[in-house]
């Protein structure tokens, strides 16, 4: 007696399963989902919380080095008696400048290093958002796919049945129509895997495939 084809793709994702999980195909590739969107929006939010913090920091710590040089300055531009007391006036300046610029230079790059950080956050949530943009419309894509299979499924258990039914003369015939269907069916099943394991954001590369197998299938059933 042939047996029925038992396909991957309707074991893993019967109708069911999808009702369950809100058509989220586990096995997919790289799926991305509405808790992925919100997860890098929270990122950029923080970056941008964490650059603020360190530009008030930065500029608190710019404000005590100019503090710190401005009175040495000051007393390098009172008249002085001793000229060894400005020579050591002038290096103490020389010092504290030297440091308010290294001070000013350190800050900003930990405000760039900051910025950065922020930039890289708001491109990872544009990353984000088109791969689940792809995820929505190729797992609608995957549940039409699975109403179709679900149909087809249906014929070949009717066919079958007819088979179980009929008289021993008429079974060589019938058994040749349940192989060639599940054949094509077989090879609807391979397609529809091959969009399920792409990367997301190619799926529709697989597509062509997967609608040349469904024709194929529509025109076996139409001839049974």
């Amino acid at each position: 007696m042939t047996k029925l084809f038992q396909p991957q793709f309707y074991h893993k994702f019967g109708l069911g399963a999808l009702a369950a999980c809100g058509l989220a195909f586990t096995g997919c590739s790289d799926a991305t989902s509405s808790n992925d969107v919100l997860a890098a929006k929270a990122d950029v939010h923080e970056e941008q919380r964490e650059l603020e913090a360190q530009k008030l920091e930065s500029a608190g710590e710019v404000a005590e080095a100019q503090a710190e040089f401005e009175p040495n300055r000051q007393v390098v531009n009172k008249p002085v008696v001793n000229g060894e007391e400005a020579a050591d006036a002038r290096e103490e300046v020389a010092e504290e400048k030297s440091d308010l610029v290294d001070e000013q230079y350190d800050e900003a790059a930990d405000v760039q290093d900051e910025a950065e950080d922020v930039t890289e956050a708001k491109d990872e949530l544009q990353a984000t958002q088109l791969k689940y943009q792809a995820t929505q419309a190729r797992d609608k894509y995957l549940a039409e796919r699975e109403a179709i299979r679900v149909k087809a499924q249906a014929q070949l258990d009717a066919m079958q049945a007819e088979y179980d039914a009929a008289q021993e003369n008429q079974r060589a015939d019938l058994s040749a129509r349940i192989d060639a269907y599940e054949a094509v069916l077989e090879k609807f099943d391979e397609a529809v895997d091959a969009v399920e394991s792409q990367p997301v954001l190619d799926w529709q590369l697989k597509r062509p495939a997967v609608e040349a197998a469904e024709k194929l299938l529509t025109q076996t059933s139409v001839n049974q």
